[in-house]
């Protein structure tokens, strides 16, 4: 019965979504700590929702975050730069490490604090108790949806909107030279950080880009800024109903924040929401990377 009332409630959305399945510019509230070396960009939203549970930086500038965006809503942000000419890759190697441990303990369902753990030299205790607690809501939160399975990813989606000043390829016309000669690192963007989980998708060196993703248990989203001079802004939005019977549906922010030339961020979002993801480029160099990998369903390309 229970399944009847979800796929009831997901042709429900189909019929009434309309428009308001789009790429969000609602803003968030909350501070959010930006990319290492970050430059201010034109928009002035940098913010994540929720709880921020735990930080654990390291010496090159780098950091991974744990953020609680709603009760039963778990996401781990890892944020760091690329190389830059005339700079070392050591360091770069050991945030690829960090990136390695946090792939694999996330497809084997490790918890926050075994994740915690493996990534930070001294953990603290408050730290362990506050994941811990977040992990008992994100069990509880599973075990009550267990009966209820989550709604299909539709074949086909409205049109979102994309940013002013970023539809065309040609408008980075702005940008500095490739100096590794490698296309602004795109095979390295997928090869390091587009490897995980049955489905992948990327786009890269496009002025703007969004997917949307249906998860099962966790998704991983990926951005990157690959200009050496210019930074990009990355937001991410959670579906959710609202209404008697689902009959309205909305975007609601999850984070909004720029990147810095050559930052990367990786998110991996541990719920059984639809999500969509979006990146777009500032002038003068309108160019983005955006992935995103899905333990059961291909992500959705909107632009």
């Amino acid at each position: 019965m229970k399944n009847r009332q979800s796929v009831f409630k997901y042709f429900i959305a189909l019929l009434f979504a309309g428009t308001a399945i789009s790429c969000s510019k609602d803003p968030l509230s909350g501070p959010v700590q930006e990319t290492p070396g970050v430059a201010k960009g034109n928009d002035s939203t940098n913010v994540i929702t929720g709880d921020t549970l735990a930080v654990v930086r390291y010496e090159d500038g780098s950091f991974v975050g744990f953020h609680e965006f709603a009760p039963g809503e778990v996401a781990i942000r890892h944020s760091r730069t690329a190389p830059k000419p005339g700079r070392q890759n050591a360091r770069l190697s050991a945030s690829l490490q960090i990136s390695s441990k946090l792939d694999l303990m996330s497809e084997k369902g490790q918890s926050l604090v075994a994740i915690y753990r493996a990534i930070a030299s001294a953990p603290d205790q408050a730290t362990i108790n506050r994941l811990a607690q977040a992990q008992a809501r994100l069990t509880q939160a599973k075990a009550e949806r267990d009966s209820t399975p989550p709604l299909p990813f539709p074949a086909e989606l409205p049109g979102s909107k994309r940013t002013e000043g970023g539809s065309a390829r040609t408008e980075a016309t702005g940008c500095t030279a490739d100096y590794f000669n490698d296309n602004y690192g795109a095979q390295w963007f997928i090869d390091n950080f587009i490897s995980e989980n049955k489905f992948r998708r990327s786009r890269t060196n496009v002025p703007q880009a969004c997917y949307q993703t249906a998860n099962d248990s966790w998704t991983k989203v990926v951005a990157m800024a690959p200009d050496f001079e210019t930074g990009i802004h990355f937001s991410g939005e959670r579906l959710e109903c609202y209404g008697f019977l689902c009959l309205s549906w909305h975007w609601v922010p999850r984070w909004s924040f720029d990147i810095a030339p050559r930052g990367v961020e990786d998110w991996y979002i541990y719920s059984d929401k639809t999500y969509q993801s979006r990146a777009h480029g500032y002038n003068p160099c309108q160019r983005v990377h955006l992935g995103a990998c899905n333990d059961e369903h291909a992500p959705f390309l909107i632009y």
